[in-house]
């Protein structure tokens, strides 16, 4: 949170010399005006249940961790660790928070770290329309599968920039699962998505937000390494992908390059 201070000087008429306390006060109003204004804080209790969502049962005995996220997967601050008792309740002894924090719970089920919103002092979630009580939050987890579920290409972009070289191909992909099952991949590298790159691309690399997702080599392609959660969890599964595509290098020299793929997925 944070004020804007505005301090109004009025100089004394011109001969007059200030006494050693004017400037005392003015300094330290100067101060006070700078400082930063900290959070207010309160201590708050944080309850929940965890649900497994694929077989909409409760889960016992599930450790729950009471997180400050720093945006990596997986990473930040953990405050308190629980476990779900009957009906998958869960607890956390009363916390002190500040009324800008963001904090989340955390439940690693099937080797899959899900996560929920279980404080959100600044209500920033309400602009996606997301509600947080911190007295009776649900942390939902779902079943892996290793069998493909009907995935579907919501997003599927490429931006193309011209160099001397060539052409710099950004692929951008959103996938939606449909199923109530987490689609861990298959295959010893856990293949979740099969690309058709261009043949002739090099230096083919993720790039941001490819949150938890790894390019593997496939035999005739690539593919990508990356759990897809059901759209019901409300995460996004989304990997950038870039290339560079040389220009012809023989004679006749032409500006010509076959970016034409095979989409093995619906795209909408």
């Amino acid at each position: 949170m944070f004020f804007s201070h505005r301090v109004l000087l009025h100089w004394p008429k011109r001969g007059f010399w200030p006494k050693r306390g004017f400037f005392f006060c003015l300094c330290a109003t100067l101060a006070l005006a700078l400082m930063p204004v900290p959070a207010r804080a309160e201590t708050i209790d944080i309850a929940g249940k965890v649900l497994n969502k694929t077989t909409n049962s409760p889960i016992v005995g599930a450790e729950v961790q009471l997180v400050r996220p720093d945006g990596q997967e997986g990473g930040g601050e953990v405050l308190a660790k629980t476990r779900s008792g009957n009906g998958g309740a869960f607890s956390f002894p009363a916390q002190q928070v500040a009324d800008d924090d963001l904090l989340v719970g955390r439940v690693r089920w099937q080797d899959y770290p899900y996560e929920t919103p279980l404080y959100d002092g600044a209500g920033r979630l309400a602009q996606f329309n997301l509600n947080v009580d911190p007295h009776n939050s649900t942390i939902a987890v779902y079943n892996g599968t290793t069998e493909p579920p009907d995935l579907q290409f919501m997003v599927h972009h490429i931006a193309i920039a011209s160099t001397d070289k060539g052409l710099k191909c950004t692929e951008r992909i959103v996938v939606e699962n449909p199923s109530n099952e987490t689609f861990i991949g298959i295959g010893p590298r856990q293949t979740s998505i099969l690309l058709d790159i261009p043949r002739g691309a090099r230096d083919v690399k993720l790039a941001p937000p490819s949150t938890g997702a790894q390019l593997v080599k496939t035999g005739d392609g690539y593919g990508i390494a990356k759990p897809i959660t059901p759209s019901s969890y409300n995460q996004r599964n989304a990997v950038v992908v870039e290339y560079l595509m040389d220009w012809q290098g023989t004679w006749p020299w032409q500006r010509k390059i076959d970016l034409s793929q095979k989409i093995g997925y619906p795209t909408f």
